[in-house]
């Protein structure tokens, strides 16, 4: 059953195919991908760790932690290039310590409304201010369309500019199939700090209030949700 939270609880019906988690073949619900990039954060007792990228390698359910595959760092990278050797490292993370590098769809957003539709990455997030930074690739429409069309292609598929942006969750919509954790319900507190993969946008229609995002918790049981109450 999937059941509305953040604002309103009722039954919904799940209609989404994909929720069946592939007749069981695949990671759990609840469960990052392997391989999937990562950046890591929030890190008290080993800062120095702060702000490294990584891959998912896998998650050990017994203690609740993924083995991440850690990029050199930059000061290991010059120490290589100097004549040291540089080499990735793997240690074992909480969940909350790491956010998922996914691609995301700017939407909705006001202040420039050019990069409306453009898919992008998260690079960072900010618990205080509660904003993601995406990083976009972007083209001047103007200057766009003044190309030839062969030239308008290969812009298209190797856009010369790359913009970081700092958005609301409101100005993202997340991919179908991300790993996201449930934060901030006020009505369902239970279900604050797990997690789960979502398998579909709900469009929130005229008048509505902006949509919800169903996540499916396990086999059995999903819940919708503003954009506001999931973390990457």
């Amino acid at each position: 059953s999937a059941s509305s939270a953040g604002g309103g609880v009722g039954a919904a019906p799940n209609n989404n195919a994909q929720a069946s988690n592939n007749n069981g073949v695949g990671p759990p619900f609840n469960e990052i991908r392997q391989g999937t990039p990562v950046v890591t954060q929030n890190l008290v007792n080993s800062p120095e760790l702060n702000g490294r990228h990584g891959q998912i390698v896998s998650f050990d359910s017994s203690n609740g932690r993924y083995l991440v595959r850690l990029q050199p760092s930059t000061r290991n990278q010059a120490s290589s290039s100097s004549g040291g050797s540089a080499s990735a490292t793997t240690v074992a993370m909480k969940p909350e310590k790491l956010l998922q590098m996914v691609r995301v769809k700017v939407h909705s957003l006001q202040s420039q409304p050019q990069l409306n539709g453009l898919d992008g990455q998260i690079r960072s997030y900010s618990s205080e201010r509660d904003r993601y930074v995406v990083r976009v690739a972007y083209v001047d429409q103007e200057v766009f369309r003044s190309l030839p069309p062969e030239m308008q292609l290969e812009v298209s598929l190797h856009p010369p500019e790359t913009r970081d942006i700092s958005v609301s969750c409101n100005n993202i919509r997340i991919a179908v199939g991300t790993h996201v954790r449930l934060e901030g319900l006020e009505q369902r507190v239970q279900w604050n700090g797990k997690y789960g993969r979502i398998v579909k946008w709900i469009d929130g229609g005229e008048g509505g209030d902006g949509g919800r995002y169903e996540v499916r918790l396990s086999r059995q049981y999903a819940v919708l949700v503003k954009p506001q109450n999931v973390r990457l």
